[in-house]
């Protein structure tokens, strides 16, 4: 009975092997399918995707500058070596755009299309190599500060028309000897013409009455018209570094609101403008000026520095 038994349980043993085994396979083929079946499908959705995807934009490059403009309305090019402004800034730039900064590259011309974006607040452009300005920036009525500073510029278009919102302009650092008529129309509060070519100080500067701050440093200025004397709400005059031979007393007298002159290296003898009464009254003035300063908490390291040698 017991070799029956063995005899009969050892085959059912080796077909219950065979069983499982082919189980195993079967299980096995079905796990491989399906796991070719997904990665056809995976590969089915990233091709259905390809091309659909937007790429990761790298800072500080043209891609990226748009982009950031579509979200802030702020075009920032700049330092990106660039010697014109792209064709695809135009194709994707928002009309909606309120910053313009191109500063600090290597192009040579401003672009006319740049003066399309009619509603630009800010338009950036120093430390470039421009020699000139479109006649069309005209058309930019929007502009409240404008920095050419650093260029080429040796004129500029009579095209200042119209831009009545304008009120900062920065112009140092050009090769600038006069300012065209128009320029008279506008309403500055702050101008920078430091570092040019003026011999004359620029009439068209006279009827800017809202005028605060004026910079005509580093040029070859040899005198000051007394009309200046229409400046009345002037606080800060820079004329350093020029051929003054005198300062126009009248100046002084007039223009109540200025505190900050600077005349230093000049050829003129401050001594005898320290002894008119009109630059007594100033000195009492700027005197009077520091101490609310001080008393307020707002006095600033421009304030402290000498207004002559």
């Amino acid at each position: 009975m017991r070799i029956q038994d063995s005899f009969f349980s050892a085959p059912n043993r080796n077909r219950s092997k065979a069983y499982t085994a082919a189980k195993e396979a079967e299980n096995a083929k079905k796990q491989a399918k399906a796991e070719r079946k997904a990665e056809r499908a995976a590969k089915k959705k990233r091709k259905s995707k390809k091309g659909t995807d937007t790429p990761e934009l790298v800072p500080n490059t043209v891609p990226w500058a748009i982009e950031n403009t579509k979200k802030l309305g702020i075009l920032n090019l700049s330092k990106m070596q660039l010697e014109s402004v792209p064709d695809e800034v135009f194709e994707s730039l928002p009309g909606t755009a309120r910053i313009l900064n191109i500063s600090f590259n290597r192009i040579t011309e401003l672009d006319t299309r740049l003066c399309d974006y009619v509603l630009v607040q800010r338009l950036i452009a120093n430390g470039n190599l421009l020699s000139s300005i479109p006649q069309n920036i005209v058309r930019m009525t929007a502009l409240k500060k404008l920095d050419l500073a650093s260029n080429k510029l040796t004129s500029l278009p009579d095209a200042f028309t119209g831009m009545r919102v304008l009120e900062h302009v920065d112009l140092s650092d050009n090769k600038l000897s006069e300012l065209p008529p128009s320029f008279a129309e506008l309403q500055l509060t702050a101008l920078s013409l430091g570092r040019n070519a003026f011999t004359t100080a620029p009439l068209q500067v006279t009827s800017m009455e809202w005028l605060m701050a004026l910079d005509l440093s580093h040029n070859q200025i040899t005198s000051v018209p007394e009309s200046y004397m229409s400046l009345t709400q002037l606080t800060a005059l820079n004329l350093e570094h020029n051929k003054l031979a005198d300062f126009p007393n009248v100046i002084l007298q007039m223009c109540v609101e200025l505190v900050t002159l600077r005349l230093t290296d000049n050829p003129m003898r401050m001594a005898a403008l320290e002894g008119k009464a009109s630059y007594v009254d100033f000195a009492e003035r700027r005197r009077t000026k520091l101490r609310r300063q001080l008393d307020a908490g707002t006095i600033t390291e421009a304030d402290l520095l000498p207004c002559n040698p």
